[in-house]
């Protein structure tokens, strides 16, 4: 009979309610029975009454928090298990009637009709804030989560850092301490130095919305001390098996995942080790003939060093195509190595290079300097750079012979793909040039009727046929014909593993052509369409 009192009694003292409908754990008031309560006894939360909390199960705010003379628009409604603030005034919020030292704690569930309704905790040494909700200063700081982003707003500083966050409930804890603050929502978190909680006792305030949209929270709970929830309780005894278990996983995960990971790195870190990467591309120039580039090597092979500031030594010509298109003037495409003695050295090749491709005058300037040090401004006098193009390859896999060879060997032609494709189209082009050119010779001297114009067929591409023969050949542009299935084709739920090895595709054809994956993307694409490699 004894032992049955005591229990009741335990029972009765664990669930004591507070104003606002939340429970707060009971003090230990002393058992009648000598043997302790294994749940009370070691307890790190407050005594009941050092808690404040609200389920906002009622039908009115609890008389621990007011919105009287706080400073709030006012425009919240309690009920159904949460307080809804709506309309956007800059703040709506409510309070805590006390006051918390630090250290101390705030936490509470929220969700938002949408990922931009914003939600916010403050903390003030005053019982009143009016300020601009976006801002914090001299005993005010804020914290708020708002648009994929979380935000403290200190007395004399701010952070903020990004965050993917629900719409649906998210997790908000709010740390104090005399000199530094922590605010995490969801999985994000974010610290500051700020000494707010050492300016004395500290109102806490909680509200949001946004432009018409309700901003929600679920629960709200403030306790001082190392803050825990009213139920840390129950969890006192499970720490220990949970303790004893966690190992467990992570021995039979040990040996799984070692050689996983060993198998696919095993291949591609031997080339790094013993040579620097290479720097492979092409330069489309108009105004100038194959002839007179082949001539002028020198000059060229000078003005690439100086836009990718290297010595000229480090860098070699490897080929002069025609760039040609049926009966119109035409130009060459350069292609080109560059040799580094680093991994830094390559980088700042490719960051000066990536600056080059993005405005072409800079090359069309260093032509214009090696040809005046050469003494051959005549024949570079009409010369204009149409295109630059480069990639950052292994050395063992940079090309050593004229990229028209590429084709024997698929894996040096999926590596470097935007080069091989501008010079096999423009070869391809000069080859219909020639049978344009025969056909209207014998069209001349025909006795028979004239046959129908020659013309390549269209690519099917996502089955769509996309004509490229239409597009100026060696042009960025060419790439807009291939982009739309293309990326109907990346996006498509069977190609989930390829986004996950590459990332989301670029939002257009030109960031999609600077983007380090285009190369190996593009080539499964072409493969997986059946498109021939002389395309």
């Amino acid at each position: 009979l004894a032992n049955l009192t005591n229990e009741l009694l335990s029972n009765a003292f664990a669930t004591a309610d507070l104003p606002g409908g939340a429970a707060c754990p009971a003090a230990d008031v002393g058992p009648l029975d000598p043997t302790p309560n294994p749940t009370t006894s070691p307890m790190p939360t407050p005594a009941p009454g050092d808690c404040v909390s609200d389920d906002f199960e009622g039908p009115s705010l609890g008389n621990q928090w007011t919105a009287t003379d706080a400073g709030g628009d006012g425009n919240y409604v309690v009920g159904g298990g949460a307080i809804t603030f709506s309309g956007f005034s800059g703040l709506n919020h409510v309070r805590s009637v006390r006051t918390f030292s630090a250290p101390f704690g705030f936490r509470g569930v929220g969700s938002a009709a949408s990922a931009c309704c914003y939600h916010y905790v403050a903390l003030s040494t005053e019982p009143v804030d009016a300020a601009n909700a976006w801002s914090g200063g001299p005993g005010v700081v804020r914290f708020i989560y708002h648009c994929g982003k979380i935000f403290i707003y200190g007395q004399s500083a701010t952070a903020d850092s990004n965050c993917a966050l629900n719409t649906s409930h998210n997790d908000v804890e709010v740390r104090v301490l005399d000199s530094e603050l922590t605010f995490s929502a969801g999985a994000c978190e974010l610290s500051l130095a700020d000494g707010i909680g050492a300016s004395g006792p500290l109102y806490v305030f909680f509200g949001g919305g946004s432009y018409g949209e309700p901003a929600v929270w679920h629960a709200a709970s403030v306790c001082p001390g190392a803050y825990a929830p009213t139920a840390a309780p129950s969890f006192a005894p499970t720490p220990g098996p949970t303790t004893n278990y966690a190992p467990t996983p992570a021995p039979s995960l040990a040996p799984t995942l070692a050689p996983t990971t060993a198998r696919p790195t095993t291949p591609q870190p031997t080339p790094v080790p013993t040579e620097a990467p290479v720097v492979t591309g092409a330069v489309a120039l108009s105004g100038i003939t194959v002839a007179e580039a082949e001539s002028s090597k020198a000059v060229l092979r000078d003005a690439i060093a100086q836009v990718a500031g290297v010595a000229t030594e480090a860098v070699t010509i490897l080929s002069v195509a025609s760039a040609r298109r049926r009966l119109q003037e035409g130009g060459v495409v350069v292609a080109y190595k560059i040799e580094s003695n680093d991994f830094a050295e390559a980088a700042d090749a490719a960051d000066k290079l990536q600056a080059a491709a993005d405005d072409p005058s800079v090359v069309d300037t260093a032509i214009e300097e090696a040809a005046k040090d050469a003494n051959a401004e005549a024949v570079f006098a009409g010369v204009s750079t149409e295109s630059l193009t480069y990639d950052v390859v292994a050395a063992t896999d940079a090309p050593t012979v004229a990229p028209t060879t590429y084709w024997d060997n698929k894996k040096k032609r999926k590596e470097d793909t935007r080069l091989l494709i501008v010079i096999i189209v423009c070869a391809v082009a000069g080859c219909c040039c020639l049978a344009a050119l025969s056909m209207a010779c014998f069209a001349k001297h025909k006795k028979s009727p004239e046959p129908p114009p020659i013309k390549a067929p269209p690519i099917s591409l996502g089955g769509v046929d996309v004509d490229v023969g239409e597009e100026l050949l060696c042009s960025p542009r060419r790439v807009g014909k291939i982009y739309a299935p293309l990326a109907a084709w990346y996006n498509a739920p069977e190609r989930a593993a390829l986004r996950a090895k590459h990332g989301p595709l670029p939002l257009s054809p030109d960031a999609f052509r600077k983007w380090p994956a285009m190369n190996l993307v593009t080539m499964a694409f072409l493969d997986d369409q059946g498109v021939p490699p002389a395309f």
